[in-house]
This record gives C-alpha cells, structure tokens and sequence, in this order.
C-alpha cells in the first residue's frame, strides 16, 4: 500500500467533507517538502530565518559563552535584535542529573562527539591523556558538566589568552560570572545532608592538608547550582544553560508584545559553514 493510498483509506467521511474533495486531493497529490508526503520539512527553520532578517549580533552556539553575552547585551539594550545558532538539536532541558535516574546512563559516549585528534604530547601527558568530547546539542556541555565553578588565580590563568586574563580583572567580573551561574559554596547548600558531608570533608583535609604534596588550600567547592526540583538525583540542581536562555526567549517575547523589547530569536539545526 502507498503511503497516499493509506492517507485515503485512513480519512473518514467527515473529515472528507470538512476539507473538501479539492483539498484532499492536493494533499495526497502533493509532491512538495513537509508533511503529509515524506521528505524535507518546509518550511523548516532555517528557510524562515533566512529571509530579510536584520540582526545586531549573530550568536554562534548555545553554551555558556552564548548566555553570558546574550544576558549582557541584553542588560544594556533590550531592543537588540540578537540570533542564536545552534547546530544540535534539543535534546535535555536541563542537566542531566536533575532528570529521572534512566538519564543517567546517557553521559560519556552516546552523547559526545570528538571533532578532533589529540597530538602526541596531550595524548602523553598523565594529567591530560583523557579529554571529554563535544556535546553538540542545545545547551552543549552545560547539561553534562561537574558545575564545579572556581576562580582560578593569575597563576593558573598564564597560559589563557592575554584578553581574557585582562577581562578577568575588571571589577566585577568574577561577581557577574557567579551571578549568571548562581555559584553557590558548597558548605551553604542548605539541604540538610550535602553542607554537613561538606563541612565534615573539609575538616578532615584541613587537618591533613600537609600529607598531600599537590594541594595548597582547603575551600568548599564552589558549585553552579539551578533552582529545585522534585526529579533531580541529587539533593540539588546544577546549573545549566537551556533553562535561563530559554527564559531570556520568553522574557524577550513578552517585552516585544509591549514593545518594549525584540525577540530572542533561537534556531537550532542550523550549520554555520561560513562567516
């Protein structure tokens, strides 16, 4: 049985005459992209968005780096018109430790991708032989990462590029950085188990800190924590990038409807293939 024939076979009557015999007929003689003929959606988001669209910023991927600067320029202009390229899809919608346990087992393999080879000295190096993948979905790493957030000293900076050191020391950067990943210390996570494992940790490495040649200082772990929710596997939520870039979308589209603001605009599936 053709696919067509099926689309017949499975319309009733009533359906038949809501749509009308000329209406049905274009739909199941339809040889154009889309539903309900198999083949290429279309419109698809990308043929939309290509249309005479004027942007004030292209963003290229949804990660960390893509919230941080569409958070900014939208903190100091709300009219901005600002585009956001993804080219995964949308898979979680947060980290995949706030989901239901069957997540779990996503993490690693399935769910990485290396677009890379590593050089013989990276593959050499003890500290460095093994290097996670890329996540090329919408929010990459961010639904995968430890939410371990510390600020590394000028020291361990020496090898980062000399703009970022020097942004790095403008007042208030370190402030906003833990401000837009909610950085919590571990010790005030406040959930009635987690802070006095931390605190009960802490002491024991304080009191041990000179046996281990390695470390200089004891801190609690400063972590990226997201708001509660009642399917996460751990007693708090890590912070991740879907759900506050999604609010800056649906905040952006209320402010347009008054027109106080433009639309976030998100695409996903999208490859960049020049600048």
């Amino acid at each position: 049985m053709t696919f067509q024939s099926q689309i017949s076979s499975r319309t009733n009557p009533s359906s038949r005459n809501q749509l009308g015999e000329d209406s049905l007929d274009h739909v199941q003689s339809s040889k154009q992209g889309g539903f309900p003929v198999p083949g290429e959606q279309n419109p698809s988001t990308t043929s939309v968005m290509v249309q005479d669209y004027f942007f004030d910023y292209i963003v290229i991927g949804s990660g960390f780096t893509a919230l941080a600067f569409i958070d900014e320029m939208l903190k100091h202009d709300k009219k901005k018109r600002i585009l956001c390229i993804e080219r995964g899809d949308f898979w979680l919608p947060t980290h995949f430790q706030n989901i239901p346990l069957p997540f779990k087992t996503v993490l690693g393999g399935p769910s990485e991708t290396y677009p890379w080879t590593l050089s013989t000295e990276t593959f050499k190096t003890k500290e460095l032989g093994f290097l996670h993948g890329s996540c090329p979905f919408f929010g990459g790493r961010s639904t995968f990462w430890s939410a371990y957030s510390p600020q590394p000293t000028e020291d361990l900076m020496r090898d980062f590029p000399k703009s970022m050191i020097d942004a790095s020391k403008q007042d208030g950067f370190w402030h906003a950085a833990e401000k837009l990943l909610n950085v919590i210390p571990a010790d005030k996570i406040r959930d009635g188990i987690y802070c006095e494992m931390q605190n009960a940790i802490d002491d024991l490495l304080k009191k041990r800190l000179g046996k281990i040649p390695t470390a200089d200082s004891v801190e609690p772990a400063p972590l990226a924590v997201g708001p509660k929710s009642h399917t996460s596997t751990l007693r708090f939520n890590k912070f991740s990038v879907p759900g506050p870039l999604i609010g800056l979308h649906e905040r952006q589209r209320k402010l347009a409807e008054t027109g106080e603001g433009r639309p976030l605009e998100l695409m996903i599936n999208c490859t960049v293939t020049g600048l």
